[in-house]
This record gives structure tokens, C-alpha cells and sequence, in this order.
């Protein structure tokens, strides 16, 4: 078994380099435990790792997991569009024509994916969330949300949706603000996130506005992950189209918005989410965007 591994690094839902948010994605993950993953993570010191391994099922494309620097998690947006971005450009993809159809085995379920190319280059990643959003308990009450991110309470969205706790798989505390100013404005307060969230489910924070109905400006924090400010937060896109769905009161269609994130830590992001509905109820969650190839190189497996 070699002594050196493989991987890439993808800036994801970006089109510029040194943009989107960069994910280091190992090719070959097999015969490492779980604690040398979590080992490989903290070296790289993204807001996410990936490592590929056979899938279980032979009909899939692979199992991926999915590692912050601190904890391992069962689901991510971003990993799951730049891995497959990785596999596409690296020709790991079985193609019919201009489109590659994948499913990975993620932690949350199996995803399914689709990758258009043009010519030998991937031009863009989607996938399906592997479950819908689901709302859970109640997060704390305006004036506790508004402190956790050093706002007042007026800063704070008070006409639509409210705040509320949301998970695709990975639970976030999803905070409507009034404006992309108080978005920009908004700094999280570690105490009060310890306080107030830390040892909830959704501890992830994570804040929005609308500068308009078909566009999200969005920031989120997950200093219980190791991530200080999230660049591109594609399971927290998945989980906040419940909320823009109840805000928007679209009972049947399908919703489009395109999130934009990271403008604050200077790695502008853009994700693009669809919501089909049915009787004011999601029936499937499409995530998407673009990436860029960064680097390659070899790393030490641990020991």
C-alpha cells in the first residue's frame, strides 16, 4: 500500500479561480480509517475534505465521505458538486454524449448527480438531495438570534417566514435578516453561539436576505465544524429552499434562486437551487453550479 495519496483541490461554485470555496478531494480513500481522514482533513485545513471510495453497491458511482477539520458529516453541498467535479475532469465518469449521470453513497443516502460537459470539460454539477427539507425544533426567539450575530432585533426580518431550524441532513439555524446590508454587517458572537446554539442540532449558523425575489445573500458560521465563515454552504442552500418556499407561498411549480454567498471573506460564491412543489409541499431539492481546478499533488497517509 503506498505511503502517498493522491487528491486535487476544486474551488467550488465558482467560475474565477481563487474564488468559490476550495475543497480538497482524495481519489483513492481505501484502507484508511475513519481517524486518518479526520487526520488528512485537519492538515488540509479546508472547510471540507472529500475521499472517494468503491461504492457498496456496485450500481453506484462511488462512496464519498465527507470530512470538516473537526467532525465527519453525514452531508455537504459543495463536496458533493466538487467532487464530481474532480471525477469529471479527471475522465472518473462514465459520459452518454454532452451529460454523465452518478449517484454517490454520502452519509445522509445516495445522491444523485448530473454532470454536462462541453467537449472533455464539465460545465456544470447538480445533484438531488437525498431527503427534503425538514423543519425541526424552534430556534431560539428573535432577540437571542439577533445577538448571536451582533445585530438588534430590528435587523432582523419580521414580515414572511421566520427564523427556523432546517436540515437536509445537515441541520442549520436559518436567521432571515432585513437586508444584505445587516447581512454584511452581521459579526457571530462565539459567546452567545455557546450560550444560545452550540449544543443544539443545528448549531450551524446560517444568515440571509433578499435583495430581490429570485436572488438569496447568504453568509454562515460553524465554529462547532472548525469553520470560522463558510464560503459556499450548498446543504444549507438545499435545507433554507423550505423557508423560501413558505415565504414565497408557492403551493405547486418549481422555485428558482440563486444564492450568493462568501462576498464578505472575498470568495464569491453562487449557487443555484430548484424546489419542486405539490400541494405547498417539497417534493425534491436540485442543487448546482460550477467549479474550478486548482491543484494536484500527493499527501502522507497517516500513520
Amino acid at each position: 500500500m503506498s505511503g502517498l495519496l493522491r487528491y486535487v483541490t476544486v474551488d467550488v461554485f465558482t467560475t474565477s479561480v481563487y474564488g468559490g470555496n476550495p475543497l480538497a478531494v482524495v481519489l483513492d480513500g481505501r484502507g484508511l480509517l475513519p481517524a486518518q481522514m479526520q487526520t488528512m482533513a485537519r492538515e488540509f485545513n479546508l472547510s471540507e475534505t472529500t475521499f472517494i471510495l468503491p461504492p457498496k453497491n456496485p450500481a453506484h458511482t462511488a462512496q464519498v465521505r465527507i470530512f470538516t477539520p473537526a467532525i465527519e458529516l453525514p452531508f455537504a453541498g459543495y463536496p458533493t458538486v466538487g467532487t464530481a467535479w474532480a471525477m469529471a475532469s479527471l475522465g472518473l465518469l462514465k459520459r452518454n454524449g454532452s451529460e454523465a449521470k452518478a449517484v454517490f453513497e454520502e452519509g445522509v443516502g445516495l445522491v444523485p448527480l448530473t454532470v454536462r460537459y462541453n467537449s472533455d470539460l464539465p460545465t456544470y454539477v447538480s445533484f438531488t438531495s437525498a431527503i427534503v427539507p425538514e423543519v425541526l425544533a424552534a430556534p431560539p426567539g428573535l432577540n437571542e438570534l439577533a445577538a448571536i450575530v451582533n445585530l438588534a432585533p430590528t435587523d432582523l426580518r419580521t414580515t414572511g417566514a421566520p427564523p427556523m431550524s432546517l436540515t437536509c441532513g445537515t441541520p442549520y439555524t436559518c436567521i432571515p435578516l432585513a437586508s444584505s446590508d445587516t447581512v454584511e454587517r452581521a459579526l457571530l458572537s462565539t459567546d452567545l453561539w455557546r450560550k444560545h446554539l452550540a449544543t443544539t442540532p443545528a448549531h450551524k449558523v446560517y444568515i440571509f436576505a433578499r435583495p430581490d425575489p429570485l436572488n438569496v445573500h447568504a453568509r454562515m458560521f460553524a465554529p462547532g465544524d472548525g469553520v470560522t465563515e463558510d464560503p459556499a454552504t450548498g446543504a444549507a442552500a438545499c435545507a433554507v429552499a423550505e423557508w423560501l418556499v413558505r415565504d414565497d407561498g408557492l403551493r405547486d411549480g418549481t422555485g428558482r434562486w440563486t444564492i450568493n454567498q462568501g462576498l464578505e471573506i472575498g470568495r464569491p460564491s453562487r449557487i443555484f437551487i430548484e424546489a419542486d412543489v405539490s400541494g405547498g409541499k417539497i417534493t425534491a431539492v436540485r442543487c448546482g453550479g460550477t467549479a474550478v481546478m486548482m491543484t494536484e499533488g500527493t499527501i502522507r497517509r497517516p500513520i
